[in-house]
Order: structure tokens, then sequence, then C-alpha cells
């Protein structure tokens, strides 16, 4: 039966571009009842996988010239020494894999950068059941790495000259096998190795297609690869005392992994690497210089530049290209970008973060008609932005974030017609520019930590969050800018959220409390109807504690009578923020469209009075709620000129029961 067959028959399918075969449980579970019934001895059989198998194997040294395939879970299995002449009494050996399955590198979750040299205490891996994937790159924490359980002499003696993967995780030798044939070699993977370096010489490698000895902490250089015409993927991260970059020549290379080694220069040679789409450059901390030959990687997609620390020249582009989309540039030397940055013609993302040295965005940025996010942050040199053209028509988003000496926008600021996201955080601008409100699809605006600025200009229509967390001197002048927003989404019966200093609900509140909780008398309830359109909650607060990102400060539970009937979580911040010194207020405009409603509740008749119930409920102790406010709104009624909330507009109390019994009533008004 043909491959294809079996792929028609969904029993097998191809991965990782073909280079890979996954096949069904059924089929495997065959394949290896055959294998065993071949021998009841495991150095008799073919292909080795059971863990018991390879350790009886390999500790009492009785493999055969049957044996062509071994692969070995080094996390199932106690430690294991083997001779040296181990692997010389299985002459058609073509594939041996030792791995390790339970690495932390490999198993659980990402956790960028964790500063620690332990994890908290009470971790416990075995709660991590439906964790699958756990990436401790660049983290502080020792031994996370990999370590083999199949310990050897200095050296291997001779290995099968048929072999075509060697893959062995920890391998604990500082040289490769003596006398090792490349000649049929496909894949060597070796992560986390003892090795110093690999052959003398280069050696002629017709059918090598991957090399990976990635945190192999000793290795300190490979010899060039200029005759591995197959070679498509290098990796070689986290090798700290690797200093050369190999001349690799293959036409089909994809990709090529040097993050964190001590190269200080790539060679020009690159740049003939026409099938490159991924190089892996970061934390490169010597490396003083590219060569302009990279940007004649036309496959090459994104491009990072992160922690180049030395790295003081961005290298001119002297050719367009359309493939690389993404470019980031972090925690680097570079002073100026090229002006020939437009060449990028298809560049999608551009970030540029704690790039201390940077000294100004060259004017032509502006050419970059196909960039689409743009942020730039902890830049302290840059004093000006540059002036905006119509060139930017696909920016959605534009962050500039933290750059202290840039005081002003660009007053043409409007003419970007695509922009839905525009972040000014910790900037000194004193003032917003007033084209802002020709920004039509603009719908988040973040200014928190503007300590500058003063005033708000109109904001565009299509807002639906705005974030001006500690903004002194915005302190009670900025209410006015959010009632034009969430009038405009009422009208819309479109959401809004916004959070700026205000220590007073406004009086365009009728239902106000000083407590946690408010009861409205409510005559024929609408709610689930389309009368119904919404509510708009105003909450006053302080916080005494730093705010975690993506966390939550508030939740709204409303009940009619005693049946719940919809809760609402508000204030979601996506940056850490720092305590707040002075009370902040958060409006929220939520239409009834994003209510789920239990329509088995009781309507009520045209007289019936039924008892609705807001309670504001904090995440956290440290979120200190100071009071808050209701307005529910409505469809028009054409034939009534009052509303349906039983509010009289003369009265010195409306028809609200405070749960709070200590706090007096604040007279209404409505909006």
């Amino acid at each position: 039966m043909s491959i294809r067959i079996l792929i028609d028959l969904s029993l097998i399918s191809l991965i990782n571009n073909g280079r890979d075969i996954k096949m069904h449980d059924l089929i495997r579970e065959m394949g290896q009842q055959i294998v065993c019934q071949h021998s009841r001895e495991p150095g008799k059989r073919s292909r080795l996988w059971c863990p018991d198998d390879v350790y009886h194997v390999l500790k009492n040294n009785t493999g055969t010239d049957v044996v062509e395939c071994i692969s070995l879970d080094m996390s199932e299995i106690k430690e294991v020494h083997l001779s040296a002449a181990a692997l010389a009494k299985m002459p058609n050996l073509r594939w041996l894999k030792f791995y390790q399955s339970r690495c932390l590198l490999e198993k659980f979750s990402h956790s960028h950068g964790y500063p620690y040299k332990f994890l908290r205490l009470d971790f416990s891996p075995e709660n991590l059941v439906e964790q699958r994937l756990l990436n401790f790159c660049e983290c502080g924490l020792p031994n996370t790495h990999f370590s083999s359980k199949v310990h050897i002499p200095d050296v291997l003696e001779r290995v099968s000259d048929r072999l075509q993967l060697f893959h062995w995780d920890g391998y604990p030798c500082k040289f490769l096998p003596l006398d090792f044939s490349l000649e049929n070699l496909v894949e060597l993977n070796m992560r986390g190795s003892h090795l110093e370096h690999l052959w003398d010489g280069i050696q002629e490698l017709p059918s090598l297609r991957t090399i990976d000895l990635s945190y192999s902490k000793h290795l300190t250089e490979i010899p060039d690869l200029c005759r591995t015409p197959n070679l498509q993927l290098v990796y070689l991260s986290y090798c700290e005392k690797f200093k050369k970059c190999p001349v690799v020549t293959s036409e089909n290379m994809v990709q090529l992994d040097l993050r964190k080694t001590a190269i200080e220069e790539v060679p020009s040679s690159i740049g003939s690497l026409a099938k490159l789409e991924w190089l892996g450059l970061s934390d490169c901390e010597l490396l003083k210089e590219l060569p302009s030959s990279i940007f004649n990687l036309q496959s090459l997609f994104e491009l990072k530049f992160n922690g180049c620390l030395r790295l003081e020249k961005f290298p001119d582009i002297t050719e367009p290209m359309e493939n690389l989309k993404r470019l980031r540039i972090e925690r680097t030397a570079i002073k100026e970008l090229s002006s020939s940055i437009p060449n990028l013609v298809g560049l999608v993302r551009l970030i540029m973060l704690n790039c201390e040295d940077l000294e100004f965005i060259p004017r032509s940025f502006c050419n970059l008609n196909s960039l689409k996010v743009f942020r730039i942050s902890d830049c302290p040199k840059i004093v000006k932005f540059p002036s905006i053209s119509c060139g930017l028509c696909s920016l959605e988003s534009l962050s500039v974030n933290d750059c202290i000496n840039i005081s002003e926008m660009p007053d043409n600021i409007g003419c970007l017609s695509s922009l839905r996201k525009l972040s000014l955080r910790g900037s000194n601008i004193e003032s917003i520019p007033a084209s802002i409100k020709l920004l039509t699809n603009l719908r988040r605006l973040y200014l928190s930590y503007s300590k500058r600025l003063q005033s708000l200009p109109i904001l565009p229509p299509s807002l639906i969050h705005l974030d001006a967390i500690d903004c002194p001197l915005l302190y009670g002048n900025i209410m006015a800018k959010a009632e034009l927003a969430i009038r405009y989404c009422l009208d819309q019966r479109r959401s809004f959220e916004g959070i700026f200093p205000g220590s007073e609900v406004p009086r365009w509140f009728p239902y106000q409390s000083m407590g946690p909780s408010l009861t409205i008398k409510w005559i024929r309830p609408n709610w689930g109807t389309a009368e119904f359109c919404g509510f708009v909650v105003c909450i006053v607060f302080s916080v005494e504690d730093e705010i975690r990102p993506w966390e939550y400060l508030f939740q709204c539970k409303i009940k009619i009578g005693d049946h719940p009937v919809e809760q609402r979580h508000f204030c979601c911040l996506r940056s850490y923020s720092r305590r707040f010194k002075k009370d902040h207020t958060i409006v929220s405009y939520n239409p009834s469209q994003n209510f789920e409603f239990d329509y088995s509740l009781p309507r009520g008749g045209s007289d019936d009075y039924h008892d609705v119930t807001f309670t504001i409920l904090s995440w956290k102790d440290t979120f200190k709620l100071k009071k808050f406010g209701i307005y529910l709104t409505f469809s028009p009624d054409p034939h009534k000129e009052y509303d349906k909330l039983t509010v009289e507009e003369e009265c010195d109390k409306p028809t609200v029961k405070e749960d709070d019994e200590d706090m007096n009533t604040t007279p209404c008004s409505v909006m």
C-alpha cells in the first residue's frame, strides 16, 4: 500500500512541510506488534522504542546488526552507562534518538526573562493538567535544559556508517564519535550537548538538512558549511561561547538561529540565502555590525535585533524588500534608522523599544505605505516625531510611549485615516492636536501618566476606550469630553469605557450611592426588550497598590427582585499601572445587545414596580470604591415625552433605595 493511499485514507499525514509523517494510532500499534513478533530478544528486533527494551539492550550490550532504529525517551529510564563500543555492534543503525520529553524547556508555559533563580516554593507541576508548553528561555532558572541519562566514556567508538538521524539531548562528550561517517546524515540534533566543536575542516555533507546544537554551553565554533547543498535548518541559539558565525551557502536554507551567542559579526555571504525566512539575532550582545547584504534576503519574513547592545548602525537597504513584514529593534546602540527604510515596502510592524541612543526617526519613515503598527517606547534622545504624511495611509496602531523628550505630536495627525489605536502613555506632551477629531476610525486612546497634558480637544465619535490614568493636570476637566463620547455611543448603541482623574459622579447620573450597592424602583421593567438600550455606570475609586496587566478593577452585579440578570466587568488595564495619587473615575456604557437575558423573568404590568439592584464589587481590597452612579437608557417613546424611569424632576429624592442606610441620596437630574 503506497503512502499516497494511506494519506487518502487519513491513516497518515505529512507535517513540517513534508519532512515528517504523522500516523494514526492504529497504524503505529499494528507496526509495533509486527516488529515485536520477530524476536523475544529486543536486541534482535529492527526497531526499539519501548523504554524498558532499549534500557535492556543498552545496559546488557545485546544489540545486533538487526537493529535499525532506536527511540528512547530518557525521562522514562534510570541512569545507564555504556561502553565506548556499545553502538559498534549495531552496524545497520539508521535512526538513533535519545530525547527528554519531560524537559522543562519543552513541556510547560512561557516565561520570558523570568529574573529569579528559583520557582515559587508552592509551585507544583502536577497541577498543570491542561498545560502543554512552558518555555523558560532567557530566564535565570538554572538546570532547566537538557541532560542525558545515557552516559558514555570520553568518546564513542565506531558508529554505523548508515546513520541518518543522530539525536541525543544532552550528549555528554566533548567530541563526536571517532570515525563518524557523515555521508548519509540527514539530521544532527544535540541540544544541550557538551560538545566543544564538531568535525575538523570542511566536510562533504550531501544529505544533511538539519543541525540543532542549541543550548550547547561549551560549543565555541563549527566549521563552515559550504558543502551542504540541502541544508535547511541551523539552530545555535544559547550557545553562549559560540563566537564565529559559520559561512552557509545552501540555497535551501530556511532558518538560521544565532540568538544569545557571542558572535561579533555576520558574514556578508548571508545575503546569498535566497530562501531564508527566519534569522535569529536577538541577545547577541557582542554583535557590532551587520552587512547591508542582510537586506538582500528576499524571503525573510521577520527580523529582530533585540538585546544587540553593541550594534550601533542600522544597515542601508539597497533594494526593495516585499516579504519582510516585521522589524523589531530593542535594547541596541543604534543611533539612527537609515533613510532608505522606505525600501521595506512590505513592512507591516515596526517596533523600537529601549533604544537609549536613538536620536531621531527619519522623515522617510512616513513613506512606509504598508505599515499597520508602529510602536516606539523608552527612547529618551528622540525629541521630535516626524511630520506625518498620507504615506502612512495603512497605519492602524501608533504608540509613542515613555519618550520623555517628545513634547508634541504633529498637527496633521488627523491624516492617519486608518488609525484605530493611539497610545501616548508616559509622554510630556501638553496638548493633543485638534486634528485628532478627524480620525474617524480611532477606537482606543491611551494617555496615562502624561504629567503635562492639560486638556483634550474634541475627540472623534468613533472612540470606545479612553485611558487617562494619572494625568494630574486633567483633573476635573475631562468629564465633558467623556460625556460627548458617551452620548455618541448611546446614539450608536456601542460600548464605551473611560478611566481618568476625577472624584465626583456627574449630576446627570440620577441614581448615586456612596455605598457598594443601590436599588432602583423601576416601573414596568423592560429588561430584555427593544425599549431598554443599556446603562451607564460611573465609579469613583482609589488604588492603594499597583495594578497588574489584564486585571479587572470592578464587577457590577444586577438583580431584578431576587433574580440575578447580568454581571459586567469594568476597566481591564493592559499594562502595569503605578499607584494612583488621586481619585479616579471609570465611566462605562453597556448596551443591552451585549447582555444575556433571562426571558423567564416576569415583565410586570403597566403600574407595577420592581426593585432593580446594582452592586459594585472590587476585585481586590486595594481597589477602594468611594461612590458610584447609574444612568439607564431607553428608546424614545413617540407617544410620551417622559422617560420610562420613575424620576420626578423637581423632587428632592429620586425613587432610589440605598443599601447603605448611613448615606444620603443625591438629588437627581436626567441627561
